[in-house]
């Protein structure tokens, strides 16, 4: 029996993206182990039958050297489980996971690009990509056995030109899949008032200042007609965060109401009429697909990732990123047209069950592990 171990940041980010695939992945007979942070989340891993192996792996700092504690700590686990394919899951655990399981001398290995982060967003963040990434993505590109598994071709692409990717092993992948069968297709609730939502973490590379400008637009516009939503954790480690005095003085102002972290997204999700995130770049956001598994016409950025999930007027729309004005306009068109809102819906809800389809991503997820074989 072949041992699976997956490698991520935190146990609630597992169990929302990949939990799935863990459990098929038990199924077709392999012996998987989760290596995570414990948030207090661990037991809903191990009641699904997957081993799980603490590790402090979530410490947001740039200093190499506690990165390199966390290199080391994944060593010792590497050495001590002898995995035969180790997945590892978001930017961080590829680059500390990739040279910790290179050293310990693993035979597979598997990276999942969740999204390239605020340094390839940010133009005045480049030196660091060319600086600090090149060569550790070069270094990790000698190993043995690597495979990886992107979410669109943007970011793909920016590996290939970087030469941080070998030819023919890279596949695309889009995103962790919504199951279908939790996600069905809901009509939209009475109006008024159009609920908007954005259920996202909370950080500026999401575009929440954005949304918040827009929504200021559409309150002046249409006052009590329209109610937007904003959803999402405080995230206060993040250099980019949105803090809670700021949400706190939005809904002072009555431009937007604050839900708080969603546990029940499709709930959530159903009691909204249009869905929109206005993010700067992506992987392939699971806000999104999940919008489009519920059937819900969306507004989004014409970035890497959600130009992914939505075709320009056929399920939503797509606005320049960083820009509330236009944001606000795109919206509106939406608000204003309960037709096209409805038929943008039903064109979501299809391109979900075509390619969102939590059972593609885990048949082709699986093909990549039995491709070392």
């Amino acid at each position: 029996m072949k041992k699976l171990l997956f490698v991520v940041d935190t146990d609630w980010f597992f169990i929302s993206h990949r939990l799935a695939l863990a459990i098929a992945a038990k199924e077709r007979g392999y012996n998987v182990a989760l290596v995570a942070y414990d948030t207090g989340k661990a037991q809903v891993i191990r009641d699904a039958g997957i081993r799980f192996i603490h590790a402090e792996v979530v410490r947001k700092s740039l200093n190499p050297i506690k990165e390199l504690t966390i290199a080391c700590e994944l060593y010792k686990i590497y050495k001590a489980e002898k995995p035969d394919i180790v997945h590892h899951i978001t930017l961080k655990m590829i680059i500390v996971g990739s040279l910790a399981a290179r050293l310990a001398g693993v035979k597979a290995i598997v990276n999942a690009v969740t999204g390239l982060g605020h340094f390839f967003i940010e133009p005045g963040k480049k030196w660091m990509v060319d600086l600090l990434f090149s060569p550790i993505f070069k270094t990790i590109k000698t190993s043995p056995g690597l495979k990886y598994i992107f979410q669109n071709k943007d970011d793909e692409a920016v590996f290939i030109s970087h030469n941080w990717v070998g030819a023919g092993s890279s596949i695309i992948i889009k995103g962790s899949g919504v199951d279908l069968n939790e996600y069905r297709a809901l009509p939209e609730p009475e109006a008024p008032p159009i609920r908007i939502s954005c259920g996202t973490r909370l950080l500026r590379d999401k575009g929440i200042y954005e949304f918040a400008e827009a929504s200021r637009i559409l309150k002046n516009r249409y006052t009590d007609r329209v109610e937007c939503i904003l959803a999402g954790r405080v995230i206060t480690e993040n250099p980019t965060s949105i803090s809670a005095s700021e949400i706190n003085e939005w809904v002072k102002e009555g431009i937007l109401n604050y839900a708080g972290f969603q546990t029940d997204m499709y709930d959530f999700l159903g009691k909204c009429h249009i869905n929109v995130l206005p993010s700067y770049r992506e992987g392939l956001p699971r806000s999104l697909i999940e919008a489009c598994a519920v059937g819900r016409a969306i507004v989004t950025t014409d970035v890497p990732g959600c130009k992914d999930v939505v075709t320009d007027g056929v399920n939503g729309f797509l606005v320049p990123a960083r820009d509330g004005r236009k944001l606000a306009d795109a919206i509106a068109l939406l608000i204003d047209d309960k037709e096209l809102r409805e038929r943008m819906a039903m064109e979501s809800r299809r391109k979900a069950v075509e390619e969102f389809d939590v059972r593609i991503v885990i048949k082709e997820t699986l093909k990549v592990y039995e491709s070392f074989e």
